[in-house]
């Protein structure tokens, strides 16, 4: 019997204090509390068989509140056992056990529970702290150490085993939290159950790592990290993954007879014989040709998977599952969705004959299992919630019953936005978890812990995604009156790199998915998507029509310009007025260093000399740097600007967004400065900054 987790521990803690040892274990849950735990049978009829008469007025057991309410319960079964192990060693002395069963409350009335405490005693005797320092000085641990037990089992109804595990031989230990107690003792009896070779151990020690639901679909807005949560969810184990779409059928998930080619051995007709050649001089005997084989699809992988090793979880992942027809996907598997309290399906279903033969008789299915495997899947039984057993595992093995083992879990994803291709009945639904997935405009990497903080190109401006994300869906709610078709943070993938989503990418998927899968039947009339150089709405052509819409559009989002990539900055053409006869003065290929670095062209020059200041006078506000600035400003108006100065001009006139950028000083304020430059210009800022006490000094380096 597998024991509660930390119900028999000796010398352990946790810092935020509670976390006393229960000293029992339920003995069943659900309706009826029927005893449901794998050896039920076993160790009844060795605690009938080692019982004593009146526990009621034998035993005394500490219970409820303060160990005083005795009366509350039924005493159903006292059992004294005089032969008692531990990790396979007899030990000294009798173990004493007891079954109470609540009679009053508030909760869990009938319910049967297996006590095992320290401190109960029969006729006055206390046998079970005694015979549990015995336990501990026969697995090596001194009287203040530390250490559990996970499982009481019975052999030859006489005989009680305890598999205990040590934490500190010497010390007790004290844990962070109940989750930390959790994590450690489940690493105890994963680490000793591997080592023993015990299953039923390894498989409880699994679930406690993997505390899910056997069937949940995750469901949101596009780009809500819905594949990436299963994927991190279920990293450790095995899958199989799989994707519905409008022209899936019960074949293409579950299997069915396809043409392959095969090496098939030569034959002739000689007389009323079939002759077959043998391979010769290097010649196998054998050709090329196409035969019918029943081929598995992604659910018989997985269950054959899943009955294969029985300790270890196993996965069937469905993405995009209502873009299929669910109920013609699935047909008669449908039965199965509907799992026990154990979790294994509660129905058992008659098989096809072409999946019995496949699943009996395929190197694919069961056949090619080692007689450990088949052995395992034979000892098989349904437990049905109702209390009766059924041996279905020989017909499991045998291909002839279809059952969802308790570890194979079903999870899929579905985008709301799709919702309208196969809506899903509501029987369908009954049979699942449902996980709803919100967009976060703030997401936290759940690998490093840190934020993740997409942004995305326009031009030479980087803007927020998240920020952007946040002024577009309300639109795109305003517009549809549903969260169905909003983005969420994963809709475009930024570079690894960078983490920069690209302007393609961001005019490609972002906004040809705004135009033709959202707005496509609205008016979008909106002050954010009105095209003031066309005085109209935007149209998705704009964008490839006009080389400013782009520019355009975004600034009516009054998004931050956040940051430049600067390498990618590039010399404007001349501005109007300064062509001369001169070709070379119309296209000026001058090259800059800073303080004997680099070699940047005009608009790079005056942006990293701004950020080299800025990063060599972190104590310097904004208002102070525009003051030591303005000393070098070659008489261009609006030459650069504070936060407030940069919004109200651009409240006057939002074309002149994208000329300026911004670089943050040391009191985290913005200052803007223009990146309209041109040759003269640059020459008298050279001039200007080299003269000053900035501490930076300019050179041309080649024209």
């Amino acid at each position: 019997m597998i024991l509660n987790l930390h119900s028999l521990a000796f010398n352990t803690y946790t810092a935020t204090g509670g976390g006393n040892p229960a000293w029992g274990t339920e003995m069943g849950q659900g309706e009826g509390y029927r005893f449901n735990f794998e050896d039920a049978n076993e160790f009844v009829t060795a605690l009938v068989y080692k019982s004593f008469p009146s526990p009621k007025e034998r035993v005394y057991c500490p219970l409820g509140k303060g160990g005083n309410q005795a009366d509350d319960y039924d005493f159903v079964v006292g059992s004294l056992f005089e032969k008692v192990f531990v990790n396979g060693v007899k030990v000294n002395g009798k173990f004493l056990l007891l079954i109470t069963k609540k009679l009053v409350g508030a909760n869990h009335v009938g319910r049967m529970t297996l006590k095992y405490n320290p401190r109960m005693t029969l006729d006055g005797i206390n046998y079970n702290e005694s015979c549990y320092n015995e336990m501990a000085k026969t697995i090596g641990v001194s009287q203040s150490g530390s250490w559990f037990v996970s499982q009481i089992n019975v052999r030859n109804q006489d005989e009680l085993h305890f598999t205990a595990h040590i934490l500190n031989a010497d010390a007790s230990i004290t844990f962070s939290d109940s989750e930390d107690r959790s994590k450690q003792l489940q690493q105890r009896i994963l680490a000793f159950a591997k080592e023993h070779d015990n299953s039923i151990l390894r498989t409880y020690a699994e679930s406690l790592t993997f505390n899910e639901p056997l069937q949940i679909i995750y469901y949101g807005a596009p780009g809500t990290g819905k594949s990436f949560e299963i994927d991190n969810a279920t990293a450790h184990y095995g899958s199989v993954r799989t994707t519905f779409h409008p022209d899936s059928d019960y074949a293409s998930f579950v299997g069915a007879y396809k043409p392959t080619m095969e090496d098939v051995r030569i034959n002739s007709i000689y007389g009323e014989s079939v002759q077959f050649a043998t391979g010769k001089n290097g010649h196998p005997g054998t050709e090329k040709k196409i035969v019918y084989k029943y081929v598995p699809q992604a659910f018989l992988k997985a269950y054959v998977a899943a009955w294969s090793d029985l300790a270890k979880p196993y996965f069937l992942i469905i993405e995009e599952i209502n873009r299929g027809n669910c109920a013609q996907i699935f047909g008669n598997l449908f039965q199965l969705l509907d799992r026990n309290n154990a979790g294994s399906s509660s129905y058992a279903i008659h098989a096809d004959e072409d999946i019995t033969q496949f699943l009996s008789g395929d190197d694919k299915g069961f056949a090619s299992l080692s007689d450990e495997q088949k052995d395992t899947i034979r000892a098989f039984e349904l437990h049905k919630d109702n209390g009766k057993t059924q041996a279905v595992g020989q017909d499991i093995l045998d291909g002839k019953l279809l059952l969802l083992p308790p570890n194979l879990y079903i999870w899929a994803t579905m985008n709301t936005s799709d919702q309208s291709l196969f809506p899903i009945d509501s029987a369908f639904k009954r049979r699942w978890n449902w996980k709803y997935m919100p967009i976060d405009y703030h997401p936290i990497d759940k690998r490093t812990k840190q934020p993740i903080d997409w942004k995305f190109q326009v031009g030479d401006n980087i803007y927020s995604w998240g920020e952007f994300l946040g002024k577009i869906n309300p639109e795109i709610y305003t517009l549809t009156e549903s969260s169905d078709k909003q983005m969420g943070y994963f809709f475009a993938k930024a570079d690894n790199a960078t983490g920069i989503i690209s302007e393609d990418v961001f005019l490609n998927k972002v906004l040809f998915y705004l135009w033709t899968d959202v707005f496509k039947d609205f008016d979008v009339s909106s002050e954010l998507f009105k095209n003031k150089k066309a005085n109209r709405s935007f149209r998705f052509t704009d964008f490839f029509e006009d080389t400013e819409a782009l520019g355009n559009f975004i600034a009516n989002f009054n998004l931050d310009i956040v940051e430049i990539d600067i390498n990618s900055i590039e010399d404007e053409e001349p501005l109007d007025g300064e062509a001369t006869e001169n070709s070379q003065s119309q296209r000026d290929l001058s090259r800059y260093s800073i303080n004997g670095e680099g070699k940047s062209n005009k608009r790079q020059t005056v942006l990293r000399s701004l950020r080299k200041y800025v990063e060599a006078n972190p104590s310097l506000t904004a208002t102070q740097v525009i003051e030591k600035w303005n000393a070098v400003n070659p008489q261009l108006p609006y030459f650069i600007l504070s936060a407030s100065e940069y919004e109200a001009r651009i409240a006057d006139l939002p074309n002149q967004r994208d000329r300026y950028w911004s670089v943050t000083t040391g009191d985290g304020e913005k200052v803007y400065i223009t990146n309209q430059w041109n040759a003269n210009r640059i020459s008298e800022f050279m001039n200007l900054v080299n003269s000053s006490d900035l501490g930076i000094h300019i050179e041309k380096v080649f024209e």
